[in-house]
């Protein structure tokens, strides 16, 4: 019987992610295909960027499994400018799609549990650089709009980032035993032929 290796756990999990990638894509394509009437909006670049944001997860898919920690890095690197750029051209400040600066947060959150914070610091500052003039102008709304979504992207991560450092824990303790399994196994072996 072959043993389970946490990259056996890694591919498993990857196979449903990749599954999710795709629901998350058709649903973005959903919304641009829904808002092609929003004036803030230019669908054809929003497209484009919706395939390119597909296109580099699942080349840095390919990688997960022989470095998980690097892909995952350049994935959140590269996930958080097209985020942001997806964000500037679907309005800045007033698009609905603030929210997709989750996704670095939950990829963080799942793959690399201590960044999971970093990240989220970097995705607020990223959309804090759209809240920078209205601030400056004084725009009362701005300020209670920007703490609303900065707060719902903090709060995140520290939900994320606990059941990210609760899984890579229960990761460990699974590895242990199937150390010590190992070696009881060669214990037993080693009986036998005595």
């Amino acid at each position: 019987m072959r043993s389970l290796d946490t990259r056996d756990l890694w591919a498993a999990g990857g196979a449903e992610t990749w599954k999710q990638e795709a629901v998350f894509f058709g649903f973005l394509c959903a919304v641009a295909f829904l808002s092609r009437g929003n004036p803030h909006l230019n669908t054809e670049r929003l497209l484009g960027l919706l395939a390119a944001l597909m296109a580099s997860n699942a080349v840095l898919h390919r990688y997960y499994r022989r470095l998980p920690g690097m892909a995952s890095l350049i994935s959140l690197g590269l996930n958080s400018l097209l985020l942001s750029y997806l964000l500037d051209v679907s309005g800045g400040r007033d698009s609905i799609l603030w929210p997709l600066f989750l996704l670095p947060i939950f990829t963080a959150g799942l793959a690399l549990p201590g960044w999971t914070l970093r990240v989220a610091g970097l995705e607020t500052a990223l959309l804090l650089c759209f809240y920078l003039e209205p601030l400056s102008d004084g725009e009362g709304l701005a300020a209670g709009e920007l703490l609303f979504k900065v707060g719902f992207l903090l709060f995140s991560a520290g939900v994320v980032g606990t059941i990210g450092n609760r899984e890579s824990r229960t990761r460990g303790k699974l590895k242990q035993s199937e150390e010590e399994l190992r070696n009881l196994r060669r214990g037993a072996a080693v009986r036998l032929e005595i």
